[in-house]
């Protein structure tokens, strides 16, 4: 399903962020192969912490990104 999600949503060109998982989250979202399509290095930030830095930097904006937090 988030496989889907996230092709559904590149195919918009927006991203999925995937933040706030924790260990058992982020071994269900390893085994269905999502590392290699998000950026996991993200997983354990908060949403306010993402949010945050796509208003201070040039990455989209929140509303051109979509996040997911558990």
């Amino acid at each position: 399903m988030l496989l889907d999600l996230h092709d559904e949503l590149a195919s918009r060109h927006v991203a999925l962020c995937i933040v706030g998982a924790h260990a058992q989250l982020r071994d269900l979202l390893r085994a269905e192969g999502l590392a290699e399509k998000t950026d996991s290095s993200e997983w354990l930030r908060t949403l306010d912490s993402v949010l945050g830095e796509g208003n201070a930097s040039d990455r989209p904006g929140p509303h051109q990104q979509q996040s997911l937090a558990p």
